[in-house]
């Protein structure tokens, strides 16, 4: 490396001692910033592994007008919901398809095939298309802050006319009607929708009716058929060693809470069955 110095050239030979050091220094810094990255990294995925190990799932299967399917989303599910240090420990997993029967064929000739979805629902076609506004507002949403209340907002309603109440319920938490229009007449949503009937038909044990709740995975009673979802999650998170929110540890809270209307229609409808007989009943 020359230097020039003013009219006169000289050669400089930097000196090798603190070249090396400059370097082993450098690289130093390079290896620490590195670590430091990577930990960092690991540390935010193990807290998010953390969190998501810490939560509750539960996974409703249900019907969009089984009348004990309205109450129990409009008083139970509610109720969780309305508790936002619960609920943040909560993962909800909804299967709006119930009681139903769906049936798939291919279509088409030369080799080039289509798949064909029917569905018939317990309730008509209206309960049909309820199912699926429900599910297409959980896919194209922001996620359950925004389509969890609209759920409960269509279920609080009690009405057979499904896409009235589902746009108004739908703009009310911000998600675009044309949005789930869309997907409504999607070959994916009546994809998805069959998939959903499969599951909801194999679980192990067998379910018999709807609401049917399981929690982490076990069918739970005490949530589904004694209305104490509340109860059954806190006592989850319990086993979990999760510290839980002060709701738990009242009893008053974790009290059934159902109105005159619910109690009425429980005494007639306990359940919506999967039975024909029962289908044969609602339709005289």
């Amino acid at each position: 490396l020359k230097l020039s110095t003013g009219e006169q050239w000289k050669t400089f030979q930097p000196r090798p001692c603190l070249f090396g050091s400059m370097i082993a220094l450098l690289l130093s810094a390079a290896v620490t910033f590195i670590r430091l990255q990577s930990s960092s990294a690991l540390s935010i995925a193990g807290s998010a592994v953390s969190k998501a190990a810490e939560k509750v799932t539960v996974e409703l299967y249900y019907e969009v007008l089984c009348p004990t399917c309205a109450a129990y989303i409009s008083e139970q599910v509610a109720a969780v919901w309305a508790d936002k240090d619960l609920r943040e420990l909560v993962q909800f997993d909804l299967y709006p398809f119930g009681n139903g029967e769906a049936s798939m064929r291919s279509i088409g000739a030369s080799g080039r095939f289509s798949r064909e979805f029917s569905f018939e629902c317990q309730h008509g076609e209206e309960e049909c298309l309820g199912n699926m506004i429900q599910h297409c507002a959980m896919e194209v949403s922001d996620g359950p802050d925004a389509y969890m209340p609209m759920i409960i907002c269509m279920e609080q309603a009690a009405t057979t006319l499904v896409e009235e109440i589902g746009k108004s319920c739908a703009a009310d938490q911000g998600i675009s009607w044309s949005d789930i229009s869309d997907c409504i007449d999607s070959a994916k949503a009546q994809k998805d929708m069959y998939e959903i009937a499969l599951y909801s038909n194999s679980l192990d044990p067998e379910r018999l009716f709807v609401p049917w709740v399981q929690v982490d995975g076990k069918h739970d009673e005490m949530a589904d058929q004694r209305w104490q979802l509340k109860k059954s999650i806190c006592d989850a998170l319990h086993s979990k060693g999760v510290s839980t929110p002060a709701s738990c540890l009242s009893e008053e809270s974790l009290l059934r809470v159902r109105s005159n209307r619910t109690e009425e229609m429980r005494r007639k409808w306990p359940v919506c069955m999967r039975s024909r007989p029962f289908w044969d009943a609602i339709d005289k």
